[in-house]
């Protein structure tokens, strides 16, 4: 995932304007990602929530990802995957006041990890 956004960076870094210009893309540039990051983590602990298997969100990550094999695919794999393998560590609660606190909680959590750079550590649960 950092790729990839590292790569948008570049690519309005690299199509002009000042360097004000280009620190205020690159900041929209991350708060667009790390907001995409935090509604997939509440998407996937909604589905925790829900009981949904761990099995039909990892498949569907594969499937996502498909045969693409560049970097930025097999990382980004990685950080759903490890999304998905934190989320199953909670419990999932029977009372939906609960169960949104959870959701709430998992997806600021992961964007709050994304805002400070450190996405690399959900790709590192296996």
């Amino acid at each position: 995932m950092k790729r990839i956004i590292l790569a948008a960076v570049m690519l309005s870094i690299g199509s002009g304007g000042t360097a004000e210009d280009s620190s205020a893309d690159n900041s929209r540039i991350w708060d667009s990602a790390c907001n995409q990051i935090g509604e997939i983590a509440e998407s996937i602990m909604r589905a925790r929530q829900n009981n949904m298997p761990i099995s039909r969100l990892i498949a569907r990550n594969n499937e996502t990802i498909g045969s693409k094999s560049d970097t930025a695919s097999v990382e980004y794999a990685a950080i759903l995957r490890g999304l998905i393998l934190v989320a199953y560590e909670a419990s999932p609660y029977s009372t939906p006041k609960f169960q949104d606190d959870e959701v709430a909680d998992f997806r600021n959590d992961a964007e709050y990890t994304c805002f400070q750079g450190r996405l690399s550590e959900y790709a590192d649960q296996d």
